[in-house]
């Protein structure tokens, strides 16, 4: 049930909340180990606003999963990958 574990770590990286900031996208990406010298915040800053619809703000699990497959892309690695390291986080580190 790779979907579910993913929707678990979305909502707790979301405060609970069904729709994450950049803020918090950013956050998990961070966590999830993915950000390095070729990745950068800036690249995450990019896919979350490729991802949000331009009137928001925040996006949705569906959008989530989109950014995923935006990051995976820029990383040139399979998006698998990248859920996996999503997933293994498990939640905000503070």
């Amino acid at each position: 049930m790779q979907t579910q574990e993913l929707e678990y770590v979305f909502t707790k990286f979301a405060g609970g909340n069904v729709e994450m900031d950049g803020r918090q996208f950013t956050k998990t990406i961070k966590d999830a180990g993915l950000v390095d010298k070729t990745f950068t915040t800036t690249d995450v800053d990019i896919i979350f606003a490729k991802a949000k619809d331009k009137s928001h703000r925040k996006i949705t699990f569906a959008q989530f999963e989109k950014a995923l497959g935006l990051v995976a892309t820029k990383r040139n690695d399979p998006k698998d990958k990248i859920i996996t390291a999503v997933q293994n986080t498990g939640g905000p580190k503070f």
